[in-house]
Order: C-alpha cells, then sequence, then structure tokens
C-alpha cells in the first residue's frame, strides 16, 4: 500500500533499471537492517501489469496487509497461475 501511495502523489517513481528501482524501493520504505528484505522479488510483483493490481486490491484490506507475503506471491506469479489459458490447456490434456 506504501507503494502504491508513494506512486499515486508521484508517478516517476519505481521505474527504471532494476538495480535503482530496488535502491529506490528500499529507501521508500524504509527497509534496511540485519535481515536483509526480498526487495527483487517485490520489485518483480511491482513491475508485473498482472500482479501489481492484484497485490494492491490484496493489501488494501486488513486481511491482505495481515497475511501478504511477498515471496508466496513471487511463487504464484512465476508458476503463472494468473494464466487461465495454461490452466485451460492442462484441462484440455486430462480430459
Amino acid at each position: 500500500m506504501e507503494l502504491a501511495t508513494l506512486v499515486a502523489a508521484d508517478s516517476s517513481l519505481f521505474k527504471g533499471a532494476n538495480a535503482q528501482v530496488q535502491d529506490e524501493m528500499l529507501r521508500a520504505l524504509g527497509l534496511s537492517g540485519r535481515v536483509p528484505f526480498p526487495i527483487r522479488r517485490l520489485m518483480t510483483l511491482w513491475k508485473n501489469r498482472s500482479w501489481q493490481p492484484m497485490v494492491t486490491r490484496w493489501c488494501s484490506t486488513e486481511m491482505g496487509r495481515e497475511t501478504f507475503n511477498v515471496s508466496l506471491w513471487e511463487e504464484m506469479a512465476r508458476h503463472r497461475i494468473d494464466d487461465v489459458r495454461i490452466v485451460a490447456l492442462y484441462l484440455q490434456n486430462q480430459i
């Protein structure tokens, strides 16, 4: 939600080369410390046209904020569970 709020105020944020976006996100969110945050995974979701709106909508709810796990969502995106064509092809081969 913080990323979406920041971009709503300044649409030039979080665009460009991956290393630049990662650094910008870490600074904007104040994520630094001993335990590294999976910023590359968050950036993957943020730059994806399908997943960014889904994550933003999910995290706009209290339950979503309580349950959001960037690693789990990035894994779902990697497996392309949002692509219904893949599911249809899978089902066609099973019948």
